[in-house]
């Protein structure tokens, strides 16, 4: 064995160690959503669809392993999604948020899709700011799309806490995905009004949200309505 492969053989093994060692937060979620919109698109028509998640948090070295599950519930066989994303989170301070991923998908017996994708993903969050914000950017190297996101969300007090946010989405790249051509620019706004109910360990939040997808993606603006509800141990 070379040194090269020593080295990556003691990495692995110093990350596995390191992992089972940390302090572990579970969680566990279903969506169920009027309908299921992905920058812009519905993959799975206009159909309400059920999602599940599984999370694992691990505190003393932030990073996060979830794996979720979507089907479309009108008719079974219509759609389904599977992923698994490896995510790193780091802390510059109270306020500043990076984190890093990457995310593997499956889509069993969609037409005009590869069966996977494997998608890269980077996020900063700014959430001391007056009005906190989040940039995303995510690249797919399967379909060799890149795709932004700049979300702003503001939370004020009621009978309970509610959040108004706007999202803004744009492909840097044009590609093609469910046999659409995408092109670079505008991929959708969304407008999304959503609140959140805590007992112990569980909690539901019910969500509301308007998109405007780019007419190359989606002819007309959607409506969706969503709870979910989670529990973490």
């Amino acid at each position: 064995m070379n040194k090269k492969r020593l080295f990556i053989l003691i990495l692995i093994i110093s990350s596995i160690t390191s992992l089972a060692s940390a302090k572990v937060m579970f969680s566990t979620s279903a969506d169920v959503n009027t309908r299921y919109i992905f920058r812009g698109f519905t993959p799975a028509g206009n159909q309400p669809t059920l999602g599940l998640n599984f999370s694992i948090f691990f505190t003393d070295v932030n990073i996060n392993i979830s794996q979720w599950y979507v089907n479309s519930l009108s008719d079974i066989s219509a759609y389904h999604e599977l992923g698994t994303m490896f995510s790193y989170y780091h802390y510059f301070n109270d306020r500043l948020i990076a984190s890093s991923g990457l995310t593997m998908y499956l889509f069993p017996n969609l037409p005009l899709s590869p069966l996977a994708g494997v998608e890269l993903n980077l996020t900063l969050a700014d959430v001391g700011f007056v009005i906190p914000y989040f940039i995303e950017t995510y690249f797919d190297f399967v379909l060799k799309s890149w795709y932004t996101k700049f979300t702003c969300g503001y939370t004020f007090d009621a009978f309970l806490p509610i959040n108004l946010a706007l999202s803004v989405g744009a492909n840097i790249l044009s590609y093609s995905r469910y046999g659409s051509i995408v092109p670079a620019g505008f991929s959708d706004l969304i407008i999304q009004l959503s609140t959140y109910m805590t007992l112990k360990k569980w909690q539901i939040a019910p969500n509301f949200s308007y998109t405007i997808p780019n007419k190359s993606i989606h002819l007309k603006s959607m409506l969706q309505g969503s709870v979910n509800l989670a529990y973490t141990f």
